[in-house]
């Protein structure tokens, strides 16, 4: 199963307009009759709501990149065989991260993580 992980958050947008942009996405990928997954993710220590979006094809990374345009999203996180490599939208080269598990034990101190219903996934080296 292969999958992008998006947001539409800011950190420097109030909740009320985060919850705006959340919403707006989510019909936006409905709209285009992708298949996702609201989730609750912690992207450099700062917790977001995000989506897990499946990999359908070319149509997909192409939404992908517009909507993290649109956005002003630093990156999003592409996994593919379990491989996880952050793509960034600013002419950054793409970052292998590691592999996409599932976490067992307290998410206190982790950096980065996505809940998705009661299970925790993290990437690791």
């Amino acid at each position: 199963m292969d999958f992008f992980i998006i947001s539409a958050e800011r950190s420097n947008f109030s909740n009320g307009q985060n919850s705006n942009r959340t919403l707006t996405m989510a019909a936006a990928l409905l709209r285009e009759g992708e298949d996702f997954i609201a989730c609750h993710g912690v992207y450099k220590g700062t917790a977001e709501r995000s989506f897990m979006v499946m990999d359908a094809g070319p149509q997909t990374a192409c939404l992908i990149e517009r909507l993290a345009k649109e956005y002003e999203q630093e990156s999003v996180l592409e996994v593919r065989e379990l491989r996880a490599t952050l793509v960034y939208f600013d002419g950054q080269a793409p970052l292998y991260m590691g592999r996409f598990e599932q976490h067992h034990g307290p998410v206190a101190g982790l950096e980065a993580y996505t809940r998705i219903g009661n299970e925790i996934y993290v990437v690791t080296n």
